[in-house]
Formats: C-alpha cells, structure tokens, sequence
C-alpha cells in the first residue's frame, strides 16, 4: 500500500512541475497559528491552501491521517481532485473531528469526575479517621487495661446474625460473640467501613467492643453509619454523572 501512495505521489508530481507551493509567509497568513508548525513539513499547494484552508487544517488535525507520508498523500492528491471531490473529502475529515471530539469530550468529563470522586472520597476518609483515631481513641475509648475472658462467635452464630454477604469476611477476624448479637449491624458496618480499612484496624475495633460502654458504642455506630452514607451518596452522584454521559 506505501509503494502504490509514493508511485501515485511521485506521478502527481511529474505532472505538475509548475505547481506553486505554499511558504511559511502563506502558511502563516491563511492558517491559525496554532497549524503554523503542524503544517511545516509538508509541501501544501498554495492555491489549495488559498481557497481551501479548513480543509488543510482538518488534513492537519486528522487521527485517520495519522502519518506525515498520508498526509502529504493527501495534498498530493488534491492536484487530481475536482471542487466535488474536495468538498467531500472536507466533509468527511469534518465528521471524524467532530466524533472524536465528542468522545474526548466524554472521557474528560468521565475523568473530572472520576477525580472529583477520588478526591472527595480520600478527604472524608480522613475526616472519619482522624476523629475517630483520635477523638474518639483518645477521649472517648479510654479504657482500662483489665483482663477479660472473651468468647468469639463461631461461624454458625455469624451466619445466623449477619447477613449472607458479610459471613465470609467476618469469619477472617475475632469476632466478640456478644458484638456479633446484639450488634450485628455495627459489625457489618466495620466490616464494610473504607476508613477502617486494613484487616489490623478492623480487628483493633473488634477487639475494643469488651471495654467499652452502651454510649461509646452508639457512637461508634454514628460514625461508621455517616460514613456509609456519605460514601454512598458521593458513589451514586458520580456514576449517576456517568451514566448520564454514555
């Protein structure tokens, strides 16, 4: 296919031994400034680059014509063209660039808020991690080193208080069989938990459940219960802005 391109190049080239071709001063008074440099390797016709300069800019700028040999392929072959045939060869690099354009257009939305995400997701994950690493470890879980003798829930008793989508996970930790039972649903939410999200912090706030009281308990619950529902509302806005873009 390359040996057929330069064979025709170098026929159109024969043929017109007295074509002009454009300089950088043409270049420069017909194109924008931002094609001055795309269009310096190139031998563009001047009369084509006179009465057709959005057609040698979409040349330019095309993703099909991707290589400087096709390109100037093409403005080789526009010696050889009619007015029709250039008018259709403009219409269609018209229609390539506006698809493209549509299609970046989504995946630089589809980016921003992907980033917005990210970014809204790391900050609240601080957020909750610094108050309760530290409001609420320091101030609130003080607790008193005393020995306990704590039963963990086996795994029929996690199976009959979790539900099915948390047994697997919860059978990787210690569990408290007293946490499992009567908070069932503070355990699901540590298992869930994206602040918590080692398998030592878990572990850690399973292990805090025997010294601790009711009110320190509620708490817990608040903390990690605002954080499923942020996290989620924040996950839901932006596949929702996705989606909307497809």
């Amino acid at each position: 296919m390359e040996v057929d391109r330069k064979e025709i190049a170098q026929e159109h080239t024969a043929k017109n031994d007295n074509v002009v071709f454009a300089k950088n001063e043409d270049i420069k008074q017909y194109l924008q400034e931002e094609y001055w440099e795309k269009a310096s390797p190139y031998k563009i016709p001047k009369d084509f680059l006179i009465s057709n300069p959005e057609t040698v800019m979409l040349i330019l700028d095309s993703l099909s014509i991707s290589s400087v040999e096709e390109k100037q392929h093409w403005f080789d072959l526009i010696l050889q063209m009619d007015d029709r045939q250039k008018n259709e060869l403009r219409d269609i690099l018209d229609r390539e660039k506006k698809k493209f354009a549509s299609i970046c257009n989504v995946a630089s939305v589809r980016k921003k808020r992907y980033n917005w995400f990210m970014s809204t997701f790391i900050i609240c994950c601080i957020v909750c991690y610094i108050v309760m690493k530290f409001f609420h470890v320091d101030s609130i879980f003080k607790i008193n080193q005393i020995e306990n003798v704590v039963t963990y829930a086996t795994i029929e008793i996690v199976k009959d208080n979790l539900h099915e989508e948390y047994v697997k996970e919860a059978s990787n930790y210690d569990i408290p069989e007293g946490f499992v039972v009567n908070y069932p649903d503070i355990v699901e939410l540590i298992l869930w938990s994206k602040t918590l999200s080692t398998h030592e912090d878990k572990q850690h706030w399973f292990d805090l459940y025997v010294e601790m009281n009711e009110e320190q308990i509620n708490s817990l619950k608040d903390i990690l219960t605002r954080e499923k529902e942020e996290l989620e509302r924040i996950y839901q806005k932006y596949w929702t802005g996705v989606m909307d873009n497809l």
